[in-house]
């Protein structure tokens, strides 16, 4: 983790996909799963666990995405398929049942694409809780698409755009402000980054980042027998509002809460209103 864990946090490492990834749990009560986005770690999380830990578990995962704390080698290549699973297969190495699993940005998207998966940690979600997040053309948003074919085509050159973005202040800053409408505090920024000795998994991370025509057209979302709530904020420049209503019109168990003004990263934006989606949803599944 890039920061300092509560004293009523603790910190593990588990394999999953073959390769180890740090998970913070914090509370008590029923299991919550958080799935980030790429580029971010779990840290960017900590404004809605802090408002509920006290009546659920919170698990916390730091996915390989390009902020973790380990890089994992040259013998890693990912695919989409792989990351994907990795909600999963965290699942099932945490031995969790009936979890409510809570997705945001490309983390959202992998969450819908497991939803696809053989893996038998798909048994192990009793409940999902999206915001923003990847979906059908906007998997990934087309602004990316450039970024992710200069990454497939030559990871080299693909460094030197990542490097500035990723790791350095001015980056960071301007990430943040594209996916949040709020200020984060400047000595908060770096904590929900990496740091540079991991690039080269970011830029395979992001080459995995091409979907299929089947993945993208998510025919098996209308299939899905989970309860789903989606926030979203309506003001997000990559998923747009008419992306939340393609879901809703999918998924056959949906709500929405819209968030005024937020973007895509509404655990930033409005952190008490997500907090109380997921804990209402996730108490509602011990009842």
């Amino acid at each position: 983790m890039t920061t300092e864990a509560a004293q009523d946090d603790e910190i593990r490492t588990v394999t999953a996909g073959g390769i180890p990834i740090q998970v913070r749990k914090v509370g008590t009560g029923p299991d919550v799963l958080f799935v980030h986005g790429v580029y971010v770690n779990g840290s960017v999380w900590d404004d809605v666990v802090d408002l509920l830990k006290d009546q659920v578990t919170c698990w916390v995962p730091t996915l390989p995405l390009g902020a973790h704390e380990t890089p994992l080698g040259s013998d890693w290549q990912p695919t989409l398929e792989s990351i994907s699973d990795l909600p999963l297969q965290l699942l099932e190495a945490l031995d969790l049942t009936d979890v409510t699993v809570v997705g945001n940005d490309s983390g959202g998207g992998f969450v819908l694409l497991a939803l696809n998966s053989a893996h038998v940690g798909l048994g192990r979600i009793g409940r999902l809780v999206l915001t923003n997040c990847d979906s059908y053309d906007h998997l990934p948003p087309t602004s990316f698409n450039p970024l992710i074919d200069l990454c497939i085509a030559s990871p080299e050159i693909a460094r030197d755009q990542l490097r500035p973005m990723l790791y350095s202040a001015a980056g960071q800053a301007q990430f943040l402000e594209s996916v949040a409408s709020s200020k984060i505090p400047g000595a908060r920024v770096p904590t929900l980054f990496g740091r540079e000795d991991v690039l080269d998994d970011a830029v395979k991370a992001t080459a995995t980042l091409k979907p299929t025509a089947d993945q993208q057209a998510m025919g098996w979302l209308t299939s899905v027998d989970l309860p789903v709530d989606l926030v979203w904020g309506d003001a997000d420049v990559f998923f747009p509002p008419s992306d939340c209503d393609r879901l809703v019109a999918a998924l056959p168990r949906t709500t929405v809460k819209w968030i005024p003004g937020a973007r895509t990263y509404t655990q930033l934006d409005a952190p008490a209103e997500l907090a109380d989606v997921i804990r209402a949803a996730a108490l509602a599944g011990q009842k």
